[in-house]
């Protein structure tokens, strides 16, 4: 079951959501291209609380880009639900 009320196991209008750790983290690595393209503007690193949203044309979040620091904090990903917008997401896993 999904920790949070935002965080769904299978919707057909969910974001994705994509974590990554600042080692793990390359430009475009397993994410959409738009969303690299995105990252790779703002000089997204992997650090704790970095976040990057990409948009549809409806202006509804498609997908996330969320940074985890060098992962040795359990609690890095919690924040991630208070810095989204109000809608329905599904973590990618790698």
């Amino acid at each position: 079951m999904p920790s949070h009320p935002a965080f769904v196991a299978s919707s057909t209008d969910a974001a994705d959501v994509y974590l990554f750790r600042q080692d793990g983290w390359k430009n475009g690595a397993n994410v959409p291209a738009g969303l690299a393209a995105q990252a790779k503007a703002v000089g997204f690193k992997g650090e704790a609380g970095e976040m990057v949203l990409s948009a549809r044309t409806d202006g509804e979040v498609d997908c996330v880009l969320f940074g985890l620091g060098d992962g040795g904090d359990a609690l890095a990903v919690a924040a991630l639900s208070a810095k989204l917008p109000q809608a329905n997401y599904r973590i990618v896993e790698d």
